[in-house]
């Protein structure tokens, strides 16, 4: 007894000195089986949908699309044709990054696991193919083409899905913190999903989505929901400090994101016809988070920010396609400002903490800035806490102090 005892003992104390691992990784998916394709009504399966999003915000490169009457999964909305040119180096390195990354072995000596954990059956790319579905082979052949770019994927790379990883039903969608090399060039793995700022929301009349972007653990995240598939968690793969913001540019139909990311100003944004575009440094330095809004006499894309103590415009125009660079308002601030559009006379009115003041600065579309004017009273508002911030429902304007 006392031997059985004392083994007990070792064992356990064993086991408390190297501890209980804090995450492990749910077994990879099996290969999937091959399911001839059809046509459905145009569709684009959330899965596929959502590995497009996060090459695009992740990589970058242009959308080929998802839906297609071609004979192959696009059919049937479970492929995605990624726009890349074979020819270029740069853009070939780009997509053996990608490749690499989803046929890599796994530390358990699991092959192609992230294209499993993905559910990713096919891909075809630069005049080769490799097929991953239960019954193949599994290794590169040559793909048999007409000669032409597209026949040839020479200027794409397509990714052909399961239905399991076209509904989202594989582990890369079903695992809630994923670890970081589940993504293309590695993103820190974190401990829940806890939103630490204010969330910007908007509705995309493109598709119908209720669409909200929040900062959870420094990630940008993209929440959004519709009839078919309720609410649907996104992860946009940006690092950002502080809340983003978020507008619809009336000019071209784009959802436009607007953070700070590593102290600069930056834009990502959600076009009908490409998808999600890469990060777009727009330049300045900022401290805080951007406020954005468009201005109804113009249809300019207008962001405010702190710019190291200073108020800060960047504006972009419709007739030009251009940013207009940081412009300095004039004024100081602490934290960051908020804007809107006073429905009463068009103005844009910017509110911010100038020294313990409240401070407004303005631009009327007779007259353009006000320059900086004190409201009287106190505000306190540390940095990295507190902004001020608005609500507005239809005509009524309130200005409030929301946490961030």
């Amino acid at each position: 007894m006392k031997r059985r005892m004392a083994v007990f003992l070792t064992a356990l104390l064993a086991a408390l000195a190297v501890g209980t691992p804090a995450y492990a990784e749910p077994a990879v998916d099996p290969y999937q089986q091959y399911v001839d394709p059809g046509c459905l009504s145009r569709v684009e399966q959330p899965g596929v949908r959502e590995f497009r999003d996060m090459i695009m915000s992740r990589i970058g490169g242009t959308n080929g699309g998802i839906f297609a009457c071609s004979g192959y999964e696009h059919g049937e909305g479970r492929a995605w044709d990624w726009m890349r040119q074979a020819g270029d180096p740069n853009q070939a390195a780009t997509v053996q990054t990608v490749l690499d990354w989803l046929l890599a072995t796994d530390a358990a000596g699991n092959p192609h696991a992230m294209a499993r954990r993905l559910g990713i059956g096919n891909i075809i790319w630069n005049r080769k193919s490799i097929s991953l579905w239960t019954s193949s082979a599994k290794r590169w052949n040559d793909y048999p083409c007409d000669g032409s770019p597209g026949g040839c994927h020479t200027n794409h790379v397509h990714f052909a899905f399961s239905w399991a990883g076209a509904r989202q039903q594989t582990t890369w969608f079903t695992t809630p913190d994923r670890p970081g090399h589940w993504y293309p060039g590695g993103q820190p793995p974190v401990a829940g999903d806890t939103a630490v700022s204010q969330s910007s929301a908007v509705i995309n009349p493109a598709n119908g989505n209720v669409q909200v972007y929040h900062n959870a653990n420094g990630r940008l995240i993209e929440t959004y929901w519709n009839a078919t598939d309720g609410w649907v968690r996104h992860d946009l793969g940006i690092a950002i400090t502080g809340a983003p913001s978020v507008i619809r540019n009336p000019a071209n139909g784009n959802i436009q994101v607007y953070v700070n990311s590593g102290g600069q100003l930056a834009e990502i944004y959600w076009s009908p016809t490409d998808g999600w575009s890469g990060l777009n440094p727009l330049g300045g330095g900022i401290t805080g988070h951007p406020y954005a809004v468009v201005n109804p006499t113009n249809q300019n894309v207008q962001v405010h920010y702190n710019a190291n103590g200073q108020l800060a415009e960047n504006y972009w125009t419709p007739s030009t396609g251009t940013w207009s660079g940081e412009h300095h308002l004039g004024g100081t601030v602490s934290g960051s400002p908020t804007v809107f559009v006073n429905p009463h006379n068009q103005n844009v009115q910017v509110h911010y903490n100038a020294g313990g003041q409240l401070a407004e600065n303005y631009w009327s579309p007779a007259d353009g800035w006000s320059g900086q004017k004190l409201l009287g009273g106190s505000i306190e508002l540390p940095p990295g806490m507190w902004t001020p911030g608005y609500a507005a429902l239809c005509c009524s304007v309130t200005v409030s102090r929301v946490r961030s």
